[in-house]
């Protein structure tokens, strides 16, 4: 079973999907975000104990900050972190914390748009047949980077628009949620160089 810790944001509907998501596998058991943001209070109306604000401009660096929220993810008993809906790159610090433990999610088939601070138009301007979810390790300093744990590619055509894209990413991301969870769960990820293998359940 995992503890949770999530970075986050937003306005909370990534932490709600994991809060709706996780059941079975894992619990969230901290929240921590770099801005005071609406799902603080998402946080502490789904019961989570431990919810924490760790703005930027209240630490010398990034490093610092970092470090910090190592430190209150640590002191909640956190074992798994996802950066879900999370604005900010992370440094070293909090990831040697968590070594292969902080997940993010991306909506494209990485590496394909990678670091686009939205990805979505830029795929659809292309042309592509394929847009996708993919979730992945984070990397320092990336917000794309990182061993990708899991993909899956959703078909689009000409007419489509952000806007009609994004609920099939939504919904693939929440479909996709439970079996990542389990595989963490049950040590089922394996790191084999910058890959990352995932045996199949027993």
């Amino acid at each position: 079973m995992l503890n949770i810790g999530v970075m986050t944001s937003g306005r909370g509907n990534a932490l709600r999907m994991v809060l709706e998501t996780c059941a079975g596998h894992g619990k969230v058991v901290a929240a921590v975000a770099n801005l005071d943001c609406p799902a603080l209070e998402v946080a502490r109306a789904n019961g989570v104990p431990h919810v924490s604000l760790h703005r930027i401009e209240d630490y010398p660096s990034r490093a610092a900050r970092d470090e910090a929220m190592a430190a209150e993810l640590q002191k909640a008993g956190v074992d798994f972190v996802f950066s879900a809906g999370y604005s900010d790159v992370i440094d070293e610090t909090l990831l040697t914390a968590f070594p292969d433990r902080v997940m993010s999610v991306y909506p494209s088939l990485l590496p394909a748009f990678a670091e686009d601070e939205e990805a979505i138009g830029p795929a659809l301007d292309h042309g592509v047949k394929l847009i996708g979810v993919t979730f992945h390790l984070r990397e320092a300093l990336s917000g794309a980077g990182g061993a990708i744990i899991a993909q899956e590619p959703i078909p689009v055509d000409v007419d489509d628009t952000v806007e009609s894209v994004e609920p099939r990413i939504l919904a693939t991301e929440r479909r996709m949620l439970p079996g990542i969870f389990a595989a963490f769960a049950e040590d089922r990820v394996r790191r084999e160089g910058r890959k990352l293998r995932v045996l199949p359940a027993s």
